[in-house]
Protein backbone atom coordinates (compact mmCIF):
# COMPACT_ATOMS: atom_id res chain seq x y z
CA UNK A 1 0.00 0.00 0.00
CA UNK A 2 2.76 2.65 0.97
CA UNK A 3 5.55 1.64 -1.27
CA UNK A 4 5.64 4.31 -3.92
CA UNK A 5 8.58 4.37 -5.35
CA UNK A 6 9.60 7.69 -4.26
CA UNK A 7 12.71 6.79 -3.28
CA UNK A 8 14.84 7.21 -6.65
CA UNK A 9 12.68 10.45 -7.02
CA UNK A 10 13.17 11.92 -3.98
CA UNK A 11 17.32 11.29 -4.58
CA UNK A 12 17.06 12.58 -8.12
CA UNK A 13 15.49 15.90 -7.20
CA UNK A 14 18.00 16.29 -4.31
CA UNK A 15 20.71 16.12 -6.29
CA UNK A 16 19.25 18.93 -8.87
CA UNK A 17 18.29 21.01 -6.20
CA UNK A 18 22.19 20.44 -4.59
CA UNK A 19 23.43 21.15 -8.58
CA UNK A 20 21.51 24.54 -8.16
CA UNK A 21 22.93 25.80 -5.19
CA UNK A 22 26.61 24.88 -6.88
CA UNK A 23 25.49 27.07 -9.86
CA UNK A 24 24.15 30.38 -7.54
CA UNK A 25 27.86 30.31 -5.88
CA UNK A 26 29.54 29.98 -9.16
CA UNK A 27 27.50 32.93 -10.23
CA UNK A 28 28.10 34.99 -7.25
CA UNK A 29 31.45 34.47 -7.45
CA UNK A 30 32.70 34.99 -10.98
CA UNK A 31 34.14 37.85 -12.32
CA UNK A 32 33.45 37.98 -15.94
CA UNK A 33 29.63 39.23 -16.47
CA UNK A 34 29.04 37.04 -19.38
CA UNK A 35 29.80 33.62 -17.64
CA UNK A 36 28.06 35.47 -14.49
CA UNK A 37 24.76 36.04 -17.20
CA UNK A 38 24.89 32.20 -18.39
CA UNK A 39 25.60 30.97 -14.73
CA UNK A 40 22.48 32.99 -13.64
CA UNK A 41 20.40 31.86 -17.02
CA UNK A 42 21.41 28.12 -16.21
CA UNK A 43 20.21 28.72 -12.53
CA UNK A 44 16.95 30.10 -13.12
CA UNK A 45 16.38 27.47 -16.02
CA UNK A 46 16.52 24.57 -13.23
CA UNK A 47 14.98 26.52 -10.67
CA UNK A 48 11.71 26.68 -12.96
CA UNK A 49 11.87 23.22 -14.16
CA UNK A 50 11.94 22.59 -10.17
CA UNK A 51 9.32 24.59 -9.56
CA UNK A 52 7.10 23.13 -11.84
CA UNK A 53 8.08 19.95 -10.66
CA UNK A 54 6.30 18.73 -7.14
CA UNK A 55 8.42 17.51 -4.61
CA UNK A 56 7.99 13.65 -4.05
CA UNK A 57 7.20 13.08 -0.35
CA UNK A 58 7.76 9.60 1.09
CA UNK A 59 5.04 8.23 2.68
CA UNK A 60 5.31 8.07 6.75
CA UNK A 61 3.70 6.46 9.55
CA UNK A 62 5.93 6.35 12.46
CA UNK A 63 7.83 8.88 14.19
CA UNK A 64 10.25 8.36 17.32
CA UNK A 65 11.41 11.14 20.01
CA UNK A 66 11.05 14.24 17.28
CA UNK A 67 10.97 17.63 18.45
CA UNK A 68 7.60 19.73 18.31
CA UNK A 69 8.72 21.99 15.24
CA UNK A 70 10.00 18.33 13.45
CA UNK A 71 6.52 16.81 14.32
CA UNK A 72 4.45 19.90 13.00
CA UNK A 73 6.85 19.57 9.88
CA UNK A 74 5.91 15.59 9.78
CA UNK A 75 2.07 16.15 10.28
CA UNK A 76 1.75 18.95 7.68
CA UNK A 77 3.50 16.68 4.97
CA UNK A 78 1.72 13.77 6.12
CA UNK A 79 -1.66 14.90 7.54
CA UNK A 80 -1.51 11.59 9.60
CA UNK A 81 1.18 10.28 11.94
CA UNK A 82 2.18 8.00 15.41
CA UNK A 83 4.38 9.02 17.60
CA UNK A 84 5.80 5.73 19.26
CA UNK A 85 8.29 5.48 21.36
CA UNK A 86 9.74 3.09 23.99
CA UNK A 87 11.85 5.19 25.79
CA UNK A 88 9.63 8.47 26.30
CA UNK A 89 12.12 10.44 25.48
CA UNK A 90 9.39 12.57 24.02
CA UNK A 91 8.18 13.44 27.02
CA UNK A 92 11.05 16.07 28.47
CA UNK A 93 11.22 17.07 24.67
CA UNK A 94 7.91 18.68 25.14
CA UNK A 95 8.32 19.91 28.82
CA UNK A 96 10.75 22.26 27.25
CA UNK A 97 13.57 20.22 28.98
CA UNK A 98 15.62 19.72 25.80
CA UNK A 99 16.34 21.64 22.64
CA UNK A 100 14.74 24.70 24.42
CA UNK A 101 16.66 27.25 24.59
CA UNK A 102 14.00 29.17 27.63
CA UNK A 103 13.00 25.97 28.63
CA UNK A 104 9.34 26.58 27.62
CA UNK A 105 7.34 23.84 26.86
CA UNK A 106 5.62 23.22 23.69
CA UNK A 107 2.12 21.71 23.94
CA UNK A 108 -0.60 23.06 21.48
CA UNK A 109 0.39 20.69 18.38
CA UNK A 110 -0.49 17.43 21.10
CA UNK A 111 -3.84 19.08 22.26
CA UNK A 112 -5.48 20.15 19.33
CA UNK A 113 -4.29 16.88 17.49
CA UNK A 114 -6.33 14.96 20.22
CA UNK A 115 -9.49 16.70 18.45
CA UNK A 116 -8.44 17.21 15.01
CA UNK A 117 -8.38 20.78 15.18
CA UNK A 118 -6.67 22.99 12.94
CA UNK A 119 -3.56 24.24 13.73
CA UNK A 120 -1.25 27.15 12.13
CA UNK A 121 2.52 26.29 12.45
CA UNK A 122 4.49 30.17 11.73
CA UNK A 123 7.90 29.66 9.89
CA UNK A 124 10.62 31.86 8.53
CA UNK A 125 9.97 30.90 5.56
CA UNK A 126 6.42 29.79 4.96
CA UNK A 127 3.36 29.03 7.05
CA UNK A 128 1.93 25.52 7.35
CA UNK A 129 -1.84 25.14 8.30
CA UNK A 130 -2.88 21.58 9.20
CA UNK A 131 -6.63 21.50 9.05
CA UNK A 132 -7.50 18.22 10.57
CA UNK A 133 -4.53 16.40 12.20
CA UNK A 134 -4.61 13.00 13.35
CA UNK A 135 -2.14 12.11 15.88
CA UNK A 136 -1.30 8.91 17.83
CA UNK A 137 0.84 9.03 20.82
CA UNK A 138 1.99 5.35 22.12
CA UNK A 139 4.75 5.40 24.86
CA UNK A 140 6.22 2.46 26.69
CA UNK A 141 8.18 3.92 29.66
CA UNK A 142 9.90 3.19 32.56
CA UNK A 143 7.83 4.28 36.06
CA UNK A 144 10.06 7.13 37.35
CA UNK A 145 9.17 8.86 33.94
CA UNK A 146 5.52 8.39 34.36
CA UNK A 147 5.43 9.81 38.03
CA UNK A 148 7.48 12.61 36.36
CA UNK A 149 5.24 13.13 33.88
CA UNK A 150 2.09 12.89 36.39
CA UNK A 151 4.01 15.60 38.52
CA UNK A 152 4.12 18.18 35.81
CA UNK A 153 2.17 20.78 36.50
CA UNK A 154 1.69 22.49 33.14
CA UNK A 155 0.66 18.74 31.65
CA UNK A 156 -2.25 18.90 33.78
CA UNK A 157 -3.02 22.12 34.05
CA UNK A 158 -3.07 22.57 29.91
CA UNK A 159 -4.93 19.05 30.00
CA UNK A 160 -2.49 16.89 28.18
CA UNK A 161 -2.76 14.59 30.75
CA UNK A 162 -6.63 14.59 30.87
CA UNK A 163 -5.83 13.84 27.09
CA UNK A 164 -4.28 10.38 27.82
CA UNK A 165 -4.88 6.78 28.77
CA UNK A 166 -2.60 5.72 31.22
CA UNK A 167 -2.12 1.97 32.18
CA UNK A 168 0.08 0.96 34.69
CA UNK A 169 -0.31 -3.11 35.03
CA UNK A 170 1.33 -4.93 38.26
CA UNK A 171 4.86 -6.52 38.08
CA UNK A 172 5.10 -10.22 36.69
CA UNK A 173 8.52 -10.48 37.97
CA UNK A 174 8.54 -13.80 40.19
CA UNK A 175 5.72 -15.13 38.54
CA UNK A 176 6.81 -14.95 34.44
CA UNK A 177 6.71 -18.12 32.83
CA UNK A 178 10.20 -19.28 31.41
CA UNK A 179 10.71 -20.23 27.76
CA UNK A 180 7.36 -19.08 26.37
CA UNK A 181 6.60 -20.00 22.78
CA UNK A 182 6.62 -17.31 20.20
CA UNK A 183 3.64 -15.92 17.93
CA UNK A 184 2.61 -18.67 15.79
CA UNK A 185 2.91 -16.99 12.18
CA UNK A 186 -0.41 -17.67 11.48
CA UNK A 187 -1.60 -15.16 14.39
CA UNK A 188 1.31 -13.16 12.95
CA UNK A 189 0.09 -13.19 9.73
CA UNK A 190 -3.60 -11.85 10.42
CA UNK A 191 -2.13 -9.36 12.77
CA UNK A 192 -0.21 -7.75 9.29
CA UNK A 193 -3.22 -8.40 7.02
CA UNK A 194 -5.58 -6.23 9.99
CA UNK A 195 -2.81 -3.27 9.83
CA UNK A 196 -2.56 -3.21 6.17
CA UNK A 197 -6.46 -3.60 5.87
CA UNK A 198 -6.66 -0.50 7.90
CA UNK A 199 -4.39 1.19 5.75
CA UNK A 200 -5.92 0.41 2.94
CA UNK A 201 -9.15 1.79 4.31
CA UNK A 202 -7.57 5.28 5.73
CA UNK A 203 -5.42 6.40 2.54
CA UNK A 204 -8.81 5.46 0.32
CA UNK A 205 -10.31 8.92 1.58
CA UNK A 206 -9.55 11.50 3.92
CA UNK A 207 -12.18 10.73 6.47
CA UNK A 208 -13.41 7.65 7.93
CA UNK A 209 -16.61 7.70 9.37
CA UNK A 210 -17.83 4.43 12.11
CA UNK A 211 -21.92 4.71 12.39
CA UNK A 212 -22.76 2.76 15.57
CA UNK A 213 -25.76 0.77 15.93
CA UNK A 214 -28.96 2.17 17.89
CA UNK A 215 -27.55 -0.52 20.70
CA UNK A 216 -24.30 0.41 20.86
CA UNK A 217 -24.91 4.58 20.91
CA UNK A 218 -27.71 3.62 23.88
CA UNK A 219 -24.98 1.83 26.15
CA UNK A 220 -22.58 5.26 24.85
CA UNK A 221 -25.31 6.95 26.39
CA UNK A 222 -25.69 4.70 29.63
CA UNK A 223 -21.99 5.22 30.65
CA UNK A 224 -22.45 8.76 30.27
CA UNK A 225 -24.82 8.63 32.85
CA UNK A 226 -22.63 6.27 34.78
CA UNK A 227 -19.81 8.75 34.68
CA UNK A 228 -21.45 11.72 34.96
CA UNK A 229 -22.30 11.06 39.26
CA UNK A 230 -18.75 10.66 39.43
CA UNK A 231 -17.82 13.60 38.33
CA UNK A 232 -19.08 16.16 41.61
CA UNK A 233 -16.72 17.75 43.11
CA UNK A 234 -17.25 16.68 46.66
CA UNK A 235 -19.35 13.35 46.11
CA UNK A 236 -17.48 11.64 42.91
CA UNK A 237 -14.59 9.29 42.83
CA UNK A 238 -13.63 10.85 39.44
CA UNK A 239 -14.19 14.72 41.04
CA UNK A 240 -11.19 15.04 43.30
CA UNK A 241 -8.76 17.92 42.54
CA UNK A 242 -6.17 15.41 43.56
CA UNK A 243 -6.46 13.48 40.75
CA UNK A 244 -5.91 14.27 37.31
CA UNK A 245 -7.84 17.58 36.57
CA UNK A 246 -10.30 17.16 33.86
CA UNK A 247 -9.35 13.46 33.54
CA UNK A 248 -12.91 12.06 34.28
CA UNK A 249 -14.85 15.03 32.15
CA UNK A 250 -12.71 13.10 28.89
CA UNK A 251 -13.56 9.39 29.68
CA UNK A 252 -16.06 9.27 28.49
CA UNK A 253 -14.87 10.42 24.71
CA UNK A 254 -12.07 8.21 25.01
Amino acid sequence: VWRLGGRGKAIGRRGQEERLATIRKRAARADDDEERAGLEREAGDLAERLECEPATIRPRLLAGDVTPETLGGLLAQHGRLAAIDSEGGIIPTLAGRRYSTDGSSNLDLLLKSWAGEPVRIDRRDRCDVIEKPLLAVALLVQPVLLHDLLGDAEFAGRGLLSRCIIVSPPTRLGRREIATPGVLAEVAGRYGAALLAILAATRATDRLEIHCSTDADEAMRAFEREIEPRLHPQEGDLGDARLLPGWGGKLAGQ
